[in-house]
């Protein structure tokens, strides 16, 4: 066990990996190299003080670590694997956190500070109902489990994302509602940098995206689970070459959307759950939409 009220200053690589649970108070300041919390497996805690990150910092755990240390600093922070909960009031850290492996969730809305967000492959970011704002998220993948890159498994959250960039094709999913929402026309963002990526909807949740510039590249659309949704002036969902396939007990929501829905549209019903709904206002759809099975309008 790491104790005291002394701090740790690190320049170059250093992995912590002793199984007690650290609790000195000192803080930790990462001047250069990497400071590795962790060895792929239970062990290794980074104490009780502040982290001032300049450099790179990684958690490798197979468990659930809560950090709940003021983090600081315009350094990268990378979790591997397990899952990782920052729940400090980080209003003053910059730089990158990175999820590159396992899952990253906020504690709270400060949680992330004004640090830009990357999610790989195969990880995922969890909102746990808090609202990340303005911050940057670039996302790629099906996430932990094939769940999600991006879910909500908190409270709904409706202002959860503004600006989201896809690397890949990404699916979206949770138990939670969460949107990418602004309060002004075409004020949030959903990115591709032009890439004909396709876009998954998983989970039993509904999923909005509000005032949204949605890239025109991105090609096909799949609901699976839960609902997508489709608000005022969300400029499209995507390529109206590509399609937008809604399985059965899955749906898709309109409410005031300004724009015409153009896609290629498949409804696949169940007869029972609807395939479409909407919430207010007239909505309409500027492309081809075929039925299979018996489709619920509601």
């Amino acid at each position: 066990q790491i104790t005291g009220k002394g701090g740790l200053t690190t320049y170059g690589s250093l992995t912590i990996t002793n199984s007690g649970s650290n609790d000195f108070t000192g803080g930790i300041t990462i001047n250069g190299g990497v400071l590795q919390i962790g060895d792929g497996t239970t062990n290794g805690t980074p104490g009780n003080g502040a982290i001032t990150n300049q450099s790179i910092l990684v958690f490798s755990h197979t468990n659930s670590l809560v950090l709940a240390n003021t983090l600081v600093g315009f350094g990268t922070l990378i979790n591997t694997g397990g899952s990782l909960t920052i729940s400090g009031n980080n209003s003053s850290l910059g730089g990158q956190i990175v999820a590159s492996g396992g899952t990253v969730r906020p504690g709270n809305a400060a949680a992330f500070g004004n640090a830009s967000v990357s999610v790989f492959t195969n990880a995922t970011l969890d909102l746990n109902g808090q609202s990340l704002g303005t911050e940057s998220i670039t996302v790629g993948g099906v996430g932990v489990g094939t769940n999600g890159a991006i879910v909500n498994n908190g409270a709904a959250q409706q202002n959860a994302l503004q600006n989201v960039t896809l690397t890949g094709d990404t699916t979206f999913g949770g138990t939670g509602r969460w949107d990418i929402r602004s309060s002004t026309p075409f004020g949030a963002t959903l990115s591709a940098n032009g890439s004909p990526y396709n876009l998954t909807k998983a989970g039993t949740n509904p999923v909005w995206l509000v005032n949204v510039s949605f890239d025109p590249a991105i090609f096909n659309v799949m609901i699976q689970a839960g609902l997508l949704g489709y608000q005022d002036s969300t400029t499209g969902l995507g390529d109206p070459n590509g399609n937008l396939t809604v399985a059965p007990g899955a749906s898709l929501g309109f409410f005031n959307a300004v724009n015409p829905l153009s896609k290629i549209i498949s409804l696949n019903g169940d007869g029972t759950n609807p395939a479409v709904t909407v919430g207010s206002g007239t909505n309409s759809v500027a492309g081809n939409v075929s039925l299979t099975g018996e489709s619920i309008f509601s």
